[in-house]
């Protein structure tokens, strides 16, 4: 039962399209330099019956920095919107199969919902499959009630991340590109230094997933967490860019049974910009 709520295959979704208990979330998101539109690729085309979920507007909005969590308070006025019930049996899905979607099922996670999956593939493998998509928007009616129940030692701040740095207490594992985790690359942001934080490890979070766009099988996610010389008994905080594909390394931990997992939110955006950080380059 438990792969099955963190994981469900497109033949299952299309079995329990329409019931009352599952409620599909488009969480497809673009990096900024792509100049895509998500939402407009939303009303374009989507699974039927799936909603929008904004990862950049059900946030932290006050925050400088990208996405952020939002507030327990925001997010219960959202799920509100969505006639999303505590007990509604989530299913998140992206454009690409396995990339924005984490984040959301992530999100999710910290907010005490734990019956919420991943559409092995997403859309991807769903439209490849010629499983039933429309431009129609979903009418949903607004519920009431939802309470959520933040985890807080599921995120890491940046006062956080530099004390386990200073201590040499936390593995802190990298999603970014090998270029950039190294500092040979240059970051998608404008004025943010590449690199990498000290004594941290790498492993690009698109390694994780296969053409297709659906997860690798488990063998071999550990074999990949394994080569990035990661020790899977100790705890780990994940980081990435922006706090997005830092949650595609802390899905494919928690997949594999991993405890002691955490996501640092801020992640490089916020870690390079801050004067106190210490950045490590493997340039030779």
């Amino acid at each position: 039962m438990a792969e099955l709520v963190s994981l469900v295959e497109t033949d299952w979704l299309l079995e329990n399209l329409g019931s009352p208990e599952i409620m599909i979330l488009d969480a497809t998101w673009h990096m900024p330099n792509l100049g895509r539109n998500a939402l407009q690729e939303y009303m374009d085309n989507h699974i039927t019956g799936a909603q929008f979920f904004d990862i950049d507007a059900v946030a932290d909005t006050k925050s400088d920095l990208p996405h952020m969590l939002p507030s327990a308070e925001t997010f219960n006025i959202a799920m509100d919107k969505m006639a999303i019930t505590n007990d509604t049996h989530i299913i998140v899905y992206d454009s690409y199969g396995f990339l924005s979607c984490a984040r959301l099922w992530w999100t999710f996670n910290i907010m005490g919902h734990k019956k919420v999956s991943i559409l092995n593939g997403g859309l991807k493998k769903w439209m490849f499959e010629k499983k039933p998509t429309t431009s129609e928007a979903t009418m949903i009616t607004s519920g009431q009630g939802y309470s959520s129940g933040f985890s807080a030692n599921m995120v890491k701040s940046i006062e956080q991340i530099h004390q386990h740095i200073n201590n040499n207490d936390m593995q802190i594992l990298d999603a970014r590109s090998a270029g950039r985790f190294a500092g040979k690359d240059p970051e998608p942001r404008p004025g943010l230094s590449s690199g990498h934080m000290p004594n941290s490890f790498n492993l690009p979070f698109n390694l994780l997933a296969n053409q297709d766009g659906t997860l690798k099988n488990k063998a071999e996610i550990k074999s990949l967490f394994l080569a990035s010389e990661i020790n899977l008994s100790q705890p780990i905080s994940t980081t990435c860019g922006s706090g997005i594909t830092a949650a595609n390394l802390f899905f494919a931990l928690d997949y594999l049974g991993v405890e002691n997992l955490s996501l640092y939110d801020g992640s490089w955006t916020e870690y390079a910009a801050n004067i106190d950080s210490i950045i490590i380059k493997d340039i030779k």
